[in-house]
């Protein structure tokens, strides 16, 4: 058998070149997220009511009662409305970073279980939530009730100074009458818009 020697490549610039895709690939331009990362709006002072980056375990919200199941049910209807992805998902894990500022910073990798509404970013999507942040304690209270538990994600992208798509997002826990509640919102407002 012969052996055949390959032209002479320039090995440096191809590895750089192999080296940029595979860093690229890996990244996904926007934390892991995929393509599918599109802002469809500007993330407003309204959005921010409903995106609070934080993680709520009500499991019966009807049992609320008076102005407080009133305001859950106003803010069900705005995540619904402005979220560019909804999912059941299921939160795999939770990592804590912490900047040179000393700051903490989670990031909770969630499993994608169904998608509601929006486009898939793939098997997982991770979000975060920084100290200082509103929603930062209710993770940091309930880091153990939140791994491996079921929950509505409500996620609207954005992007920063920077033009780097990010997320700002709401978990619920996914109990089956939440879900029926989020999919008839979902099925009403597709009716609506196909009337007008």
């Amino acid at each position: 058998m012969e052996l055949r020697r390959l032209p002479h490549l320039p090995t440096l610039p191809l590895l750089l070149l192999l080296l940029a895709f595979a860093l690229l690939s890996a990244c996904g331009g926007n934390g892991g997220n995929g393509a599918q990362a599109r802002v469809t709006s500007p993330f407003t002072a309204e959005h921010a009511r409903f995106f609070d980056d934080a993680v709520d375990l009500i499991r019966e919200p009807e049992a609320l009662g008076g102005r407080w199941a009133e305001q859950w049910d106003e803010e069900l209807r705005g995540r619904t409305g402005y979220a560019d992805l909804i999912a059941r998902v299921v939160v795999q894990t939770l990592r804590t970073d912490t900047d040179l500022e000393h700051r903490n910073t989670y990031h909770l990798v969630c499993r994608m279980n169904e998608t509601l509404r929006g486009e898939s970013p793939g098997e997982e999507v991770q979000v975060a939530v920084s100290e200082g942040s509103g929603g930062f304690e209710t993770v940091a209270r309930n880091e153990r009730r939140i791994v491996d538990a079921r929950f509505v994600l409500f996620l609207k992208w954005y992007a920063d100074d920077a033009g780097e798509v990010k997320s700002h997002w709401h978990l619920t826990p996914a109990t089956r009458s939440m879900v029926e509640q989020v999919k008839q919102m979902i099925a009403d407002a597709r009716r609506r818009a196909e009337e007008e």
